[in-house]
C-alpha cells in the first residue's frame, strides 16, 4: 500500500518514529533523519504535529495507530459527534458518503452495521483511510477515488438509505461559508441526489446560519445543532424528498457526564418572558442559541428574561439538567466602574471571568475598567438591565 506521491508504506512501526519525534523535538528529528528516511521524515513530522489533536478528536483511531493529515483532521467530525449521528439515524443499512475526507462518520456508521460507499477525489487520503479502516478492523466501507459529481452521474439506478455529505468548505484562498460555494455543490446536486435516496444529511460548518439554508435548499425536514462542552460543533441539515412542512429542530448538548436533547417545532417564541433577576443565572448552550431557540427553551423551563438574544436568563431555583451553564448569583448592581471596583475589592476579587454583551464597551475594555486579571472562580456578566448597564456577579 504505497502513499501516492512517496515511496514508503504506511505501517504501524511509523508510530514509533512519531513517538521519537515527539520525545526529541520535531526539528531535531528531521535534522537527524532526513537522509536516512527520505520523504518519510516529513510524514512523521506531520503526524507528530497532529498527534495531540488526533488523540482528542478521534481517540479510537489514535489508539489503533491511525494517521491523518492536517486539513482532513480539522474538518473531520469527532468520534463523539459521529456516534451521535448513528443514534439519530438508526436502521441505515446502506449509505453513500460524498467528500468523505478522514471518514470518521463513515467508520461510525460501518461499526453500527451499515455498508458505506465512500467517495473522495483525493487518492492519497483514500489510501490513508484504507489503512486506518484496516487498523480498526472495519471492512464494510468501500472507498472510491472520484468526484461526487462524477460518481453520482455514473450511478443512475443506485439506491441508498441515506446520502451523507461533508462538503469541502475551503478553497485555496479562503474558507467558504455558503453551501453553494462548497465542493460538491449540494445546492446544484440536490434534485439529482434525491434520485439516489429519499433522505440526505448535510454536515455544515458551525458558522453556517440555518436561516441561510432555508434560502439555499429545498425540502428541509430537520435541523440538528450539536454542542460539546458548550462549544458549537456541528449543524446538520436533513433533507427529505417531497417534505414541505416547517423544518423541525433538535438541539443536542454533550456534557461531561450526560447528553441532553431538546426538540423544537421550528416556530418563533409567541409569548413574552417575565424580566426578573432570580437567584440563579443561566447561559443557554450554544446548540440552543445556534437555532435561535433560547427564548422557547427558557419559556419551557419557566425562566426569567435577562438578555434572551444572548441566551441569558435567571431562575429562582437551580435548574436540573439545564442545557447550558448554571451559576449562583452572588450579587448584582448597576455597572459603575468605581463602585464595582470597590465591591470587588471588598470581596478580595482581583481575577474573574468577564462577559460583556450589548453595550458600547467590550469585554477586554471591562477588564481594564475593573483592573482585573482573567480567570478564577468568579464570573461577571455585564449587560443592559432596566435601561442601564448592570453587573451580575456569579459563581459556577
Amino acid at each position: 500500500m504505497l502513499h501516492k506521491s512517496n515511496t514508503y508504506q504506511l505501517k504501524p512501526e511509523i508510530n514509533l518514529l512519531v513517538d521519537q519525534a515527539l520525545e526529541i523535538g520535531i526539528d531535531t528529528f528531521i535534522y537527524q533523519n532526513k537522509t536516512r528516511l527520505g520523504a518519510l521524515v516529513n510524514f512523521v513530522a506531520d503526524q507528530a504535529q497532529l498527534r495531540d489533536g488526533l488523540n482528542k478528536k478521534c481517540p479510537l483511531l489514535a489508539q489503533a495507530g491511525g494517521f491523518a493529515n492536517k486539513r482532513s483532521l480539522e474538518q473531520a467530525s469527532s468520534e463523539t459527534t459521529a456516534e451521535l449521528k448513528t443514534q439519530l439515524f438508526t436502521g441505515i443499512h446502506s449509505m453513500l458518503s460524498l467528500c468523505s475526507g478522514l471518514g470518521i462518520d463513515d467508520l461510525a456508521f460501518a461499526r453500527n452495521g451499515c455498508h458505506v460507499t465512500a467517495i473522495d477525489a483525493n487518492e492519497t487520503l483514500n489510501t490513508l483511510f484504507d489503512y486506518n479502516a484496516k487498523q480498526l478492523g472495519v471492512t464494510t466501507v468501500q472507498r472510491i477515488t472520484d468526484t461526487a459529481e462524477n460518481y453520482c452521474l455514473k450511478q443512475p439506478n443506485a439506491h441508498f438509505d441515506l446520502i451523507y455529505l461533508d462538503p469541502d468548505r475551503r478553497s485555496d484562498e479562503k474558507r467558504q461559508i455558503l453551501l453553494s460555494e462548497h465542493s460538491p455543490n449540494v445546492v446544484e446536486m440536490q434534485e439529482y441526489l434525491f434520485k439516489l435516496s429519499s433522505k440526505i444529511l448535510i454536515k455544515c460548518s458551525p458558522m453556517y446560519d440555518h436561516a441561510m439554508a432555508i434560502k439555499e435548499l429545498k425540502n428541509i425536514a430537520h435541523f440538528y445543532s450539536i454542542s460539546v462542552g458548550n462549544e458549537m460543533k456541528e449543524l446538520l441539515i436533513e433533507l427529505q424528498k417531497d417534505y414541505t412542512a416547517v423544518p423541525q429542530m433538535t438541539c443536542i448538548d454533550v456534557q461531561k457526564n450526560n447528553t441532553l436533547t431538546k426538540r423544537f417545532d421550528g416556530q418563533s417564541a409567541s409569548f413574552p418572558l417575565e424580566k426578573k433577576m432570580g437567584n440563579y443565572f443561566i447561559e443557554t448552550a450554544t446548540c440552543i442559541n445556534k437555532l435561535r431557540q433560547q427564548s422557547n427553551y427558557a419559556a419551557s423551563e419557566a425562566w426569567y428574561s435577562i438578555q434572551p438574544i444572548f441566551g441569558w436568563f435567571s431562575s429562582d431555583n437551580s435548574p436540573e439538567n439545564a442545557m447550558g451553564r448554571v451559576f449562583h448569583i452572588i450579587h448584582d448592581m448597576p455597572f459603575n466602574p468605581r463602585a464595582c471596583k470597590s465591591y470587588l475589592n471588598s470581596k478580595g476579587i482581583d481575577k474573574a471571568n468577564v462577559k460583556t454583551r450589548g453595550l458600547k464597551f467590550n469585554t477586554q475594555e471591562t477588564y481594564l475598567k475593573l483592573n482585573l486579571k482573567e480567570g478564577g472562580a468568579d464570573y461577571l456578566f455585564i449587560t443592559e438591565w432596566q435601561g442601564k448597564a448592570h453587573l451580575i456577579h456569579a459563581q459556577y
